[in-house]
């Protein structure tokens, strides 16, 4: 019983110190989203800063951070529901929910595309994402923690299908074709 204690409590250690590491990280970035690379090796980001590409103050996260706690909030129940993770989206989306400043921005292309599919379709969840290279980019590696921790955490084997719905064609990706050698060994 003393060994399951400190697992659980060791696990939401883990789980909070994953999120805030991500929220951290991505605040740091948010105002030095797409600077040229030689730019800030003569301006490094040292500490929190604010109002630049966005003009939102210090410390607010993005997209990523937004949509990785909608999937946590869902995710949180215990159980994988693809429909209430894209409600969740919409209300991120469309309703400012899961924001550090009750607005949403930065949001790109390809996400708002799928979750109006969702919203304004009825698509299915597992169907809304763009089937393009150009609707196929680097941000649902930056969404998937909440869906590996749930793998971890909850002992599940279907954390393909989790990172599937992060984004639906992942496997297009050399980096998602090596993570599957490791992990779908």
């Amino acid at each position: 019983m003393i060994n399951a204690v400190m697992y659980m409590e060791n696990s939401i250690d883990v789980i909070k110190s994953a999120i805030l590491g991500l929220a951290v990280a991505d605040a740091l970035g948010v105002p030095v989203e797409f600077s040229e690379r030689e730019n800030l090796d003569k301006n490094p980001v040292e500490d929190m800063i604010g109002y630049g590409t966005y003009n939102m103050p210090e410390g607010c996260w993005s997209d990523d951070t937004s949509m990785a706690i909608c999937a946590l909030d869902s995710l949180a129940g215990g159980y994988v529901d693809y429909n209430e993770i894209m409600k969740n989206f919409v209300d991120w989306c469309c309703y400012d929910k899961y924001t550090p400043t009750d607005y949403t921005f930065d949001m790109g292309n390809a996400c708002r595309t799928a979750i109006m599919k969702f919203k304004d379709n009825g698509i299915s969840p597992l169907q809304c994402g763009g089937m393009t290279e150009a609707s196929n980019g680097n941000g649902s590696l930056m969404r998937i923690i909440p869906f590996v921790l749930y793998h971890i955490y909850a002992d599940s084997k279907k954390h393909f299908y989790r990172s599937y719905m992060m984004h639906q064609v992942l496997l297009m990706h050399i980096c998602v074709q090596k993570w599957r050698a490791v992990y779908m060994q």
